[in-house]
This record gives C-alpha cells, sequence and structure tokens, in this order.
C-alpha cells in the first residue's frame, strides 16, 4: 500500500519574507565587504613587498585576513540563515530566536556606559525584540515552521 498522508503546504508568513530578504541582503553586502577588505589588504601588502618591506606586507596580510575573513564569514552565515528562513526550516526559526536574543544581550551594556548614544540603543534593541516577540507569539510563524 501507498502512504495516502499528504502533508498540507505551508504558507510561509510575510514577516518572514521580510526578515530573510532583509537578512539575504545584509549577506550579501557583508560577503562584497569582505572581498573589498580582502582585496584591498593584498593590493596594500604588495605594494608594500615590492617596496621591500616584507614584514610590513605580512603583517598587513594577516590583519587583512582577519578584518576581511570576519565579515565574509558573517555574510555566508547569513545567507545560509536566508534560506532556512525561506525554507522554512525548523533549525533556522531556533537560530532566529538565539541570535534576536543574543543582540539584545549584546546591545544591553551599552546603555550602562557614561554618554550612551539612545537613538542607536533603541533602534539596536527594538528591531532584535520585535523579530524575538513576532517568532514566539505569533501562531502563524511557529505553525510554517511546524513547531
Amino acid at each position: 500500500m501507498q502512504n495516502t498522508t499528504i502533508e498540507s503546504p505551508r504558507k510561509r508568513p510575510t514577516g518572514v519574507t521580510i526578515i530573510a530578504i532583509l537578512l539575504g541582503i545584509e549577506g550579501i553586502l557583508a560577503i562584497i565587504f569582505g572581498i573589498l577588505i580582502l582585496t584591498t589588504s593584498f593590493l596594500i601588502s604588495h605594494r608594500v613587498t615590492v617596496n621591500g618591506h616584507a614584514v610590513v606586507a605580512t603583517a598587513v596580510n594577516v590583519v587583512g585576513g582577519f578584518l576581511g575573513g570576519f565579515p565574509l564569514i558573517i555574510g555566508i552565515l547569513s545567507l545560509i540563515f536566508t534560506w532556512g528562513l525561506w525554507m522554512l526550516k525548523r533549525w533556522a526559526f531556533w537560530a532566529t530566536i538565539v541570535i534576536a536574543a543574543l543582540n539584545i544581550v549584546i546591545v544591553l551594556p551599552e546603555l550602562f556606559q557614561a554618554h550612551p548614544n539612545i537613538f542607536s540603543f533603541i533602534i539596536r534593541v527594538i528591531v532584535p525584540i520585535i523579530i524575538l516577540l513576532y517568532f514566539l507569539l505569533y501562531p502563524q510563524v511557529r505553525h510554517a515552521f511546524r513547531m
């Protein structure tokens, strides 16, 4: 006998689509930024090497590799999360919740600085809070991810 149970198609909520698109744009920009930093550092190190400063060129390569590699890795991870959100993967649901919560925790110490930038703080806290509440409180989102 054939398995006659048919899984109902899942509809991606509009908010998840918007978050996925914005995350994808962020990922592409991070990759471009990382490539630009890597290219610039390698061009500078080549120029320094031509002038006979091999040790300085090596230092520029190492620093440029770290500074360019970090946004490159973040961009690739952002595109992986974008795909997960777009395809309504359960791991992407939990990854989004964890990342939003971590973003809130990371920004909180900024409030206790001597002269905090309140506008920046509000923007950097409000967006993750909205995403967190949207993912946790809207039943359509939980249903879409089969939670």
